[in-house]
């Protein structure tokens, strides 16, 4: 059985830097906490764990519904190029 990465993986690290930017820096200027790499990392994986799997879930059945809607367009588009005898 294969290992799952870890949600904080998913990310490449330039994208990983700026989102850790961003927390850091939300702290400083919404709440005036200086907060450190650490606690940033530690937000960040909390907000992954705990969001991640239904922002996941909620894109595949985004995409399960335009398969269904899609596909019955083409079904509607075949059954028009049918010939009668």
């Amino acid at each position: 059985m294969e290992k799952r990465k870890p949600l904080w993986d998913i990310f490449p690290e330039k994208q990983k830097k700026e989102c850790l930017d961003r927390i850091i820096a939300y702290f400083l200027d919404e709440r005036d906490e200086k907060i450190g790499l650490i606690a940033a990392e530690d937000i960040f994986h909390i907000v992954l764990e705990k969001a991640f799997s239904d922002i996941y879930n909620k894109g595949v059945l985004d995409a399960q519904q335009l398969i269904r809607t899609k596909g019955a367009d083409i079904e509607a588009e075949l059954d028009l190029l049918l010939r009668s005898n």
